[in-house]
């Protein structure tokens, strides 16, 4: 089977990441073709040593989709150059698939400002999508919100490579007095994100240190704050992850709307509990617990709680890691690849 995948631009981020693995993954046994259509000079993905092909697309290679068998988009730009794949001139025997990431009418509202250009982007995405022959949401919550909206749709959560085992090793079993409790942050410094409720926390909790990394429309506020509070630090974007997580005592996952939430994954892997925003989503990967605060009041107490209990919690939250294995979201990829040429083959 020939499948081609398509992705805005070759730096490491969570879609282009998962793109890249379900590659590797599949390309044992088929032949794979992955297309950035932006390159990035900084921390850009390395292909070498994997038996798919990585490199940037070119015009031509949009007339050369339909030698594929499959096409398989992330994120807006690709999508809309699978669409018109799909509308202009894609033979019976090409399926197309998109991997929907984040809740497209939340998440462009935080890029485009304009209320009415953002609704119109929104809404043409959606278009595009219904043109593709198969979607796929990174969660059952993100389903849901696309229920209205999305035609037919498969749900398979992202997955991650469990590199730790479930012995947690912390020196201590409470944080010292004389110690502050390192609350980190990692994420895209977009407006949705909830790094106001890191700056209320700062402020109004002297146990605490707040380690920021990221970057994005935000920055400056973030830079500010740093400046402002003692407590704060703000380090910018975070090129070596595993580092970042290890100057971690938890990890703070305040984002008010995402698709999944791949860095709570990441923080576990790495021995670091979570604290989470209240919405379906984080408790999908989570499960039940008081591990979730709806308001900056409510943050504050379940930090308090996680300085005295962090050992407990995260030996909790350390049990849901298995239900993400990366292991069981290839085999859905690869059963969808497979169904697509059964389909090609019955054509």
């Amino acid at each position: 089977m020939k499948i081609c995948i398509i992705i805005p631009s070759n730096k490491k981020c969570s879609p282009n990441n998962l793109a890249v693995n379900i590659a590797k993954y599949i390309s044992a046994d088929n032949s794979v073709d992955v297309l950035y259509l932006k390159n990035s000079s900084e921390d850009a993905i390395n292909n070498s040593g994997f038996q798919y092909v990585i490199r940037k697309m070119r015009c031509f290679d949009f007339f050369n989709l339909n030698k594929y068998d499959v096409v398989h988009s992330h994120l807006f730009k690709p999508d809309v150059i699978n669409a018109l794949f799909s509308i202009l001139y894609r033979p019976r025997r090409t399926k197309t698939i998109s991997t929907v990431h984040s809740n497209i009418f939340l998440d462009l509202s935080g890029y485009i400002k304009n209320k009415t250009l953002s609704t119109i982007v929104s809404r043409a995405w959606i278009i595009l999508l219904n043109k593709l022959d198969f979607r796929v949401v990174v969660s059952s919550s993100l389903g849901i919100a696309h229920k209205h909206k999305l035609r037919d749709f498969i749900a398979i959560p992202n997955g991650i490579k469990i590199i730790n085992s479930n012995d947690y090793t912390n020196d201590t079993d409470q944080i010292d007095e004389a110690e502050r409790f390192r609350v980190g942050v990692l994420t895209r410094l977009h407006p949705g994100k909830g790094i106001e409720d890191a700056f209320y926390l700062a402020r109004n909790n002297n146990r605490v240190e707040v380690h920021i990394y990221g970057n994005g429309m935000l920055e400056q506020q973030c830079l500010d704050a740093s400046e402002k509070y003692s407590n704060i630090y703000f380090h910018g974007y975070a090129k070596d992850v595993k580092s970042s997580y290890e100057k971690m005592d938890v990890f703070l996952m305040s984002s008010r709307h995402e698709g999944f939430g791949m860095t709570i994954l990441e923080a576990l892997n790495y021995k670091v509990p979570v604290i989470c925003y209240n919405i379906p989503v984080f408790k999908e990967i989570l499960g039940d617990g008081g591990y979730y605060y709806n308001n900056e009041v409510e943050l504050i107490d379940i930090v308090n709680d996680y300085i005295e209990n962090h050992r407990v919690i995260f030996q909790e939250q350390i049990e849901r890691l298995k239900f993400f294995d990366e292991e069981l979201m290839f085999a859905k990829y690869s059963k969808l690849y497979c169904g697509c040429l059964s389909e090609n083959k019955m054509g």
